[in-house]
C-alpha cells in the first residue's frame, strides 16, 4: 500500500468478515483501510 500510495486494500484470509484503519507512521501518518474478506466469500467479491 506504501509502494503505490493506496489508501484502501482488501485482505483475503481465513478470518471472518472485518475492516480496520491504522496510521502508517513510515509514510507521515497516512491513514490505511485494510477491510477483510473470508476466503469462503471470494466468490462473492466480484459479482
Amino acid at each position: 500500500m506504501r509502494d503505490k500510495h493506496l489508501t484502501d486494500a482488501v485482505r483475503c484470509s481465513l478470518e471472518n468478515f472485518d475492516s480496520f484503519d491504522y496510521n502508517d507512521k513510515a509514510d507521515n501518518d497516512a491513514i490505511r483501510h485494510v477491510h477483510i474478506c473470508p476466503l469462503y466469500a471470494l466468490s462473492n467479491l466480484f459479482s
